[in-house]
């Protein structure tokens, strides 16, 4: 911008070779920028196909933006490394012909083999786009995790303290390590995946009548303020202001998938739920969920924030359900730090937590014979 404004000064003919440069300068510049964008959308979730035994199969859905003028032709798109357990094809897919300035969604397909799924290991699965004009490549990240949750053994109990080391174990946990932040735009203009500057762990478990979740967090800032409230303040659709949990819950039964849930909570012990209605049949699908006996409990100490909830599986069922144990759970928990602004998911990146349509995924799993090692 500096150049073009000094090439034509006043009083002074303007210098035909500089111009020039400019002008190459500038159409190498906007080149190098206009490189196509992919933003991972969906994670479609679905039972063992047919003839694979213990596997489920994932559809995730990719939007890929074209900044440039060209009509690139024969690009391609495909899975350039993803977690042990997974299978996919090593053929890419073919992406049609992308307009000028546009967004196109297209999806690609994988399978997971549930019966080697390391639960606290997450490894981000990655893609390759090979645009048909210029044969570059350009390379995008994505976390979905895939993981477990074990039925409590007979003899043991969880009790609603906050106090982790009492109750849980280490073969709990469905993850250990760093989240990933929220989409970004330097993170997004880059296609770089940013992780979490604090450590945090998720623990489940499950009995005939509920869901057990509990959470280990880093950075639990002392509160901005001494005011509280039990609703949530948001901005663009993201907690704000405070620390938060969210844990976005979808049970999928033999039968199809039920209700949305989200589920937020605070470090003092204020919880809020809501559950997603139709939207075809509701003006508003979300809804406050009041009639239901979840359960929570909470512990700060040095920046630590413990938690432990219980989820009865009725509240989970739709209207009018018998009463039925999913055999999954779609998923996704996020933690937001109120002092430095910071949200990081368990899958991700994402945008929006609360409807965002890319989650994980947790299988409800009966209890195999173990030892019982306190977790620390």
């Amino acid at each position: 911008l500096a150049r073009t404004i000094q090439l034509s000064r006043p009083g002074q003919t303007t210098d035909a070779a500089t111009e020039r440069q400019l002008t190459y300068d500038l159409a190498a510049w906007t080149q190098s920028h206009a490189r196509p964008i992919l933003v991972p959308r969906s994670a479609e979730w679905m039972l063992s196909p047919a003839g694979m035994k213990n596997t489920v199969a994932l559809k995730l859905g990719i939007d890929i933006y074209n900044p440039a003028e060209l009509h690139p032709e024969a690009n391609r798109l495909q899975w350039d490394g993803v977690p042990e357990s997974w299978a996919v094809s090593p053929a890419p897919v073919d992406v049609p012909r992308a307009a000028a300035f546009s967004v196109g969604h297209f999806d690609i397909e994988a399978a997971v083999d549930l019966a080697s799924v390391s639960p606290t290991r997450v490894t981000p699965s990655k893609l390759l786009f090979t645009e048909g004009y210029s044969k570059q490549s350009y390379h995008m990240s994505v976390v979905l995790p895939v993981s477990f949750s074990e039925q409590l053994q007979q003899g043991r109990k969880i009790v609603l303290d906050g106090d982790l080391q009492k109750d849980w174990m280490d073969e709990d946990a469905l993850f250990k390590g760093r989240m990933v932040k929220l989409i970004d735009r330097p993170a997004l203009q880059a296609q770089r995946l940013d992780m979490a500057s604090t450590e945090s762990a998720i623990y489940s478990t499950w009995t005939s009548q509920c869901q057990y979740v509990a959470f280990r967090l880093g950075g639990a800032d002392a509160p901005i303020t001494n005011a509280e409230r039990s609703f949530v303040e948001r901005q663009f659709g993201r907690a704000w202001g405070e620390d938060i949990v969210e844990i976005v819950l979808q049970p999928i039964y033999a039968s199809g998938a039920g209700p949305l849930f989200h589920l937020t909570f605070k470090p003092r012990g204020q919880i809020e739920v809501f559950r997603r209605l139709d939207p075809k049949l509701n003006v508003n699908p979300w809804q406050a969920f009041g009639s239901t006996d979840i359960r929570y409990a909470a512990n700060v100490t040095d920046a630590i924030w413990r938690g432990e909830v219980m989820i009865p599986w009725d509240s989970l069922l739709p209207p009018g359900k018998a009463a039925e144990r999913p055999l999954m759970l779609r998923m996704n928990f996020l933690q937001h730090r109120g002092r430095t602004g910071e949200s990081a998911s368990w899958a991700g990146p994402v945008d929006l937590v609360r409807e965002d349509p890319l989650m994980g995924l947790l299988q409800i799993r009966r209890a195999e014979s173990r030892g019982f090692v306190p977790n620390r």
